[in-house]
């Protein structure tokens, strides 16, 4: 229940009355202004005044003085998002931390939300895109003066299902599925990906590759995309999934029709734990992703050029789907 009759906030004012100093003190202190000479004494007189008062700086007035927020904002298309990005995260968040930053993650659906709105409640000195953004949010963030980092671009996602096709060729497979998702917010990289094994199948003189939209809310989707990869005359052989995820429920797609991967070869990609069971997959070297995911942050945040490991993040894992 919300209390009918609130403390009103601390002020710094309130700091300096309690400590008998003056508010400029006060601002020093709590600041860490530079060039600014403060005995030890005094600082932590006006230390033991904040605490026993519960004083909290004021978010904003800090972010207008210090001409930055400390704050870092994650847009993410869905809060389940996925064993890679949540990795991610976790990484960006705890050097963050250590570094004195917040990480604020925040569901952003381009279709349905503008990121003006956001900019009226916070002012992060750098967005972090975890799945693509379009033009016109790219144009909010760049407006907004704050560094916009595309998490999709560390790596070409294109070569991805570039490789699913290469190693399917490589195995015998000619005719191909392809698994795409028009999940909302991941848009970008499931067509970039799509694009690569598109573009690759071309190369190889192989036939136009079938591609079914399928949807993990949806599991009859991945049974109709089953029947008509199966069906006809020529049916395909192998399919590239975007994702693990998507690979294994195609795989029990598969299993509920009575059929196998001997019928229908799959392959992934992220390699999550999950796919150690017997997914093929290309796998994401998380350490090299998450590495260079903090390096382009904690440089903009700098004001320096990052030191990029270009290591191929990319690698292909055989097992028995495929």
């Amino acid at each position: 229940m919300k209390d009918p009759n609130p403390k009103p906030r601390v002020t710094s004012q309130d700091v300096a009355r309690s400590a008998g100093v003056s508010r400029a003190t006060v601002s020093y202190v709590l600041n860490d202004a530079p060039n600014r000479r403060v005995s030890e004494a005094t600082r932590r007189l006006v230390l033991r005044h904040a605490e026993r008062l519960s004083y909290v700086p004021h978010a904003s007035a800090r972010a207008l003085r210090r001409g930055r927020s400390n704050v870092i904002l994650g847009l993410v298309s869905d809060f389940n998002i996925g064993y890679v990005r949540d990795e991610v995260v976790g990484a960006l968040d705890r050097e963050l931390t250590r570094r004195g930053y917040v990480l604020l993650i925040h569901r952003h659906d381009p279709d349905r939300d503008s990121l003006s709105d956001l900019w009226s409640l916070i002012s992060p000195d750098v967005v972090v895109a975890m799945s693509g953004l379009p033009a016109s949010a790219i144009d909010t963030v760049a407006s907004a003066q704050a560094e916009l980092i595309e998490v999709q671009e560390l790596f070409a996602q294109h070569t991805a299902g570039e490789m699913q096709v290469d190693y399917l060729y490589k195995v015998g497979h000619q005719r191909l599925g392809y698994g795409f998702t028009n999940r909302s917010g991941i848009q970008t990289i499931a067509e970039e990906r799509l694009a690569g094994a598109v573009a690759r199948a071309c190369q190889l003189g192989l036939p136009p590759i079938r591609v079914e939209n399928v949807d993990r809310s949806d599991p009859p989707s991945f049974e109709r995309a089953i029947d008509r990869w199966l069906g006809g005359s020529d049916p395909v052989t192998a399919v590239a999934m975007h994702n693990d995820e998507l690979a294994a429920m195609a795989m029990m797609a598969l299993a509920n029709a009575g059929r196998s991967t001997d019928d229908l070869a799959v392959i992934g990609v992220d390699d999550v734990p999950f796919a150690s069971m017997g997914i093929t997959t290309v796998a994401v070297d998380l350490t090299i992703v998450t590495e260079n995911i903090v390096e382009l942050v904690v440089a903009a945040l700098e004001g320096r050029d990052p030191e990029i490991d270009d290591a191929r993040p990319l690698q292909l894992i055989p097992r028995q789907s495929a």
